[in-house]
């Protein structure tokens, strides 16, 4: 599948992932932002925004989203010299958990925005998978889209203590679906941050997006030039 992607700038490759429903114009002001100092990329989810759109099924998995993840990180340039530091709203940070867990050669720092962990049990997976099915993305997304949202297994919550990298997760003080996860993964990935935005809900990196990508800046000003682990601490913004 065609996938769309802006890349830009020089220096440590950086991946910006958006969550369900979202194009990659989300990511506007904090691209302009690394753009200055980093070879930063931004793109499309398939079935969303300018990447090809098919009303097949199958071609909308949690699985064909990761390998397109990872064809971005090559695209950016990073290799197991140069990782890449992964940037995911949502399902996009889900996505860099499990890039993260599964090639952490890869990747040199993560930030989790808005993101969860995923379920150890098929009871709770059940009912994250039905409030996903009945998601409305919009008419500007494949219908079939939503399915990359579906979690099958719990790969990515039982091996949080492997990830090794500086890790920033930030939430939104009101995002109250996630918050439980910011101190799940806070107190689970090994060399973790996290940064609460006040009054914020799911969508911060729109709605508090001067917040957001002066969190994120602050982070990468110590995760860009090393794999140097930031203290554990909880920053509000």
């Amino acid at each position: 599948m065609k996938l769309h992607y802006d890349v830009t700038g020089s220096g440590s490759p950086i991946v910006l992932t958006t969550g369900l429903g979202d194009s990659c114009e989300v990511w506007s002001r904090l691209f302009d932002l690394l753009r200055e100092r980093s070879r930063v990329l931004r793109w499309d989810l398939r079935g969303h925004g300018r990447s090809e759109h098919t009303d097949n099924p199958a071609d909308y998995t949690a699985e064909l989203g990761v390998e397109d993840l990872r064809q971005m990180i090559a695209i950016a340039g990073a290799t197991s010299a140069n990782p890449a530091i992964l940037v995911g709203h949502s399902l996009g940070g889900y996505l860099s958990l499990r890039v993260a867990v599964k090639h952490p050669e890869m990747v040199k720092a993560l930030v989790l925005v808005s993101t969860g962990p995923g379920f150890r049990d098929e009871v709770s997976r059940g009912k994250w998978n039905e409030y996903v099915r009945s998601m409305d993305l919009g008419s500007s997304v494949s219908a079939h889209a939503r399915l990359l949202g579906l979690q099958s297994d719990a790969s990515v919550i039982a091996n949080l203590t492997s990830i090794q990298c500086p890790t920033l997760v930030v939430i939104g003080g009101e995002d109250r679906r996630f918050l439980g996860a910011k101190d799940y993964l806070v107190a689970k990935i090994p060399h973790a941050t996290a940064a609460i935005v006040e009054g914020g809900r799911h969508a911060i990196h729109v709605s508090s997006s001067a917040e957001v990508n002066r969190a994120i800046g602050d982070f990468l000003e110590s995760a860009a030039g090393s794999r140097s682990r930031p203290p554990r601490r909880t920053i509000r913004t």
